[in-house]
C-alpha cells in the first residue's frame, strides 16, 4: 500500500501540472485546458522536456488547434507506476486522454480487465479518414495481437526496445555477411545448421556473434521454435508448443554455446569483445531492425504476435476529447519525424518503411492467441522465466575488478551444464502440465 503522503504528493504534482502555475484569468486557463490533450507515457520512453516541445511545433506547423500535456505515472521517490499502483493512478485522475495500458508481471491477466475498464474501443475511430491511415501503418498479424474479445483497445507498438536497440518485432534474425551468402541457401535457422556452415566454409577465423548474453526467445529460436508467454517453444511445423523437459535438445544445444563460447568461435559482445566485421559470419539478435552494410538478414524464429495488451496507447474511457485524443494519436504514432522524438534514438528509415519491413516475414499461425492460465499456473509460468534465466545466466560469472561502470562479466569456463540442467528440472515440475494446457487451447485456436 502506497502511504497517504505519498498519494498527496502524486495529486499535488499532477494537478500542478495539469493546471499549470501562470497567473491569467480563469477563462485564459479554462481556453488553455480545452486545447490541451493529455498523454501518458510510459517510464520507459522518457520523452525529454525538449522532445515534447519539438513535437508539438510540428502539431501545430501541421494546423492542430490542440497541444499535447505529457505526464509520467511516478512514485514521489521517482520510480515508475507499473501494474495495479498504476491502475490506481489512473483511477485517481479523470483528466487525461492518450493512456497507456500498462507494464503488468508476466502471465498476468489482469491487464484485461484495465484495458476493457479504463480503455476506449477503438473500432469506430479506425474507420474514419485519420483511423485507417493509423491502422494501414500497421501489419495484420500485429492488429491480431491487439485484439481482445473482438474490438481493437490498445494501438500495436511502433518498436519494441529501448534507446539505440529499437527493433520492430519479437523475432529472432541472423545477420549474414554477404561474402558468405551463398552458403546459406538451405539455412533452416538452427544453431545446427549454422554450425555446418560454419564448418563447410572452414575458416577458423570467423566468428558467430551474439549482441548480449542470449536471452530465451533467441535460445528457443536456435532450436527451431518461436515463442509463447516467454516460455513455451511453439513449432510453426507441428502448431504445438514442445515439451524440452521430454528431451535433451535444449542442454544439448547449451552445451555446445559453451564449448563455442570457450573455443572463441562464438562471441559475446555483452561481455566487451568486439570483433572486426569482416571477421563475423553471423550476428544473432532478437527484433527486426535496418540491415547492416555488407550483411543480409535471415528470419530464424518469427514473433508469434500472440495476444500481447501490455505498454500499448490508447484512449482513457473517461476523456472528455476522444475525438481530437485520437486524431493526435494517429498523427503521431505514423509521423516518422514524432516517431523519433517519442523514441528517442530510433532509426527514421526504420519506422517509415516499418510495415513493408514486417511483411517479407511469414506468419505464425498463433497470432492472437491468448493463452490462459489460472492464477497458480500463472505463478508457475513466472517460476519457469526465472529458473531459464538462471539457466542461461550460468554461462557467465563477475570479473574481479570493478571498471567505471560498475561489475562487468565473463565467460564461467567450468559451469557444469548437467548439473545446471538437472536443478532446472527439479524446480519447473509443473512444466509438463504447463504444455498440456497451452496445446489443448492452441488446438481450439487453429483448428
Amino acid at each position: 500500500m502506497k502511504s497517504v503522503f505519498k498519494y498527496l504528493l502524486l495529486c499535488i504534482g499532477l494537478c500542478v501540472l495539469l493546471t499549470g502555475c501562470g497567473k491569467g484569468s480563469s477563462d485564459d486557463k479554462n481556453n488553455t485546458d480545452e486545447k490541451t490533450i493529455t498523454w501518458v507515457y510510459p517510464f520507459y520512453q522518457r520523452i525529454s522536456l525538449a522532445n515534447q516541445q519539438k513535437i508539438n511545433s510540428i502539431l501545430q506547423e501541421k494546423g492542430l488547434e490542440y497541444q499535447i500535456r505529457f505526464v509520467l505515472p511516478q512514485e514521489a521517490d521517482g520510480s515508475p507506476l507499473t501494474g495495479e499502483e498504476y491502475a490506481e493512478w489512473v483511477k485517481e485522475h479523470e483528466n487525461l486522454d492518450i493512456i497507456t495500458s500498462g507494464a503488468w508481471p508476466g502471465a498476468d491477466d489482469t491487464v484485461t480487465e484495465f484495458v476493457s475498464s479504463q480503455m476506449t474501443p477503438l473500432d469506430a475511430f479506425l474507420e474514419t479518414s485519420d483511423g485507417k491511415v493509423l491502422k494501414e501503418f500497421f501489419t495484420d498479424e500485429e492488429w491480431k495481437s491487439c485484439s481482445l474479445n473482438g474490438s481493437k483497445y490498445v494501438i500495436p507498438n511502433e518498436v519494441i526496445g529501448t534507446t539505440d536497440e529499437y527493433g520492430l518485432d519479437a523475432g529472432v534474425y541472423a545477420s549474414v555477411n554477404e561474402k558468405y551468402r551463398e552458403y546459406f541457401s538451405g539455412f533452416d535457422g538452427t544453431y545446427a545448421s549454422l554450425k555446418q556452415i560454419y564448418k563447410t566454409i572452414g575458416d577458423e577465423g570467423l566468428h558467430i556473434v551474439f549482441l548480449a548474453l542470449p536471452n530465451e526467445t533467441e535460445v528457443f529460436g536456435l532450436l527451431g521454435y518461436s515463442t509463447l508467454k516467454s516460455t513455451f517453444p511453439f513449432s510453426e511445423d507441428r502448431k504445438c508448443v514442445v515439451d524440452i523437459t521430454k528431451t535433451n535438445e535444449l542442454p544439448n544445444l547449451l552445451h555446445e554455446l559453451h564449448e563455442d563460447m570457450k573455443s572463441g568461435i562464438l562471441v559475446n559482445q555483452g561481455w566487451g569483445s568486439e570483433v572486426p566485421e569482416d571477421q563475423v559470419l553471423a550476428y544473432i539478435y532478437s527484433c527486426k531492425k535496418l540491415p547492416r552494410e555488407g550483411f543480409v538478414d535471415y528470419l530464424i524464429a518469427p514473433g508469434s504476435s500472440e495476444l500481447n495488451l501490455c505498454v500499448k496507447y490508447g484512449l482513457f474511457v473517461n476523456s472528455k476529447k476522444k475525438e481530437a485524443a485520437f486524431q493526435i494519436l494517429s498523427m503521431c504514432l505514423t509521423d516518422p519525424d514524432i516517431l523519433c522524438l517519442l523514441y528517442s534514438g530510433v532509426d527514421r528509415e526504420l519506422v517509415s518503411h516499418r510495415k513493408d519491413f514486417l511483411l517479407t516475414n511469414k506468419g505464425s499461425e498463433a497470432a492472437g492467441i491468448d493463452l490462459s492460465f489460472d492464477e497458480k499456473q500463472a505463478e508457475a509460468i513466472r517460476e519457469f522465466t526465472n529458473h531459464y534465466f538462471s539457466l542461461i545466466n550460468c554461462f557467465q560469472q563477475r570479473k574481479k575488478t570493478v571498471d567505471e561502470n560498475g561489475y562487468a562479466y565473463e565467460l564461467n569456463p567450468v559451469v557444469d551444464i548437467d548439473a545446471e540442467w538437472k536443478e532446472f528440472l527439479e524446480n519447473i515440475s509443473l512444466y509438463s502440465d504447463l504444455c498440456d494446457i497451452a496445446n489443448r487451447q492452441i488446438r481450439q485456436w487453429i483448428k
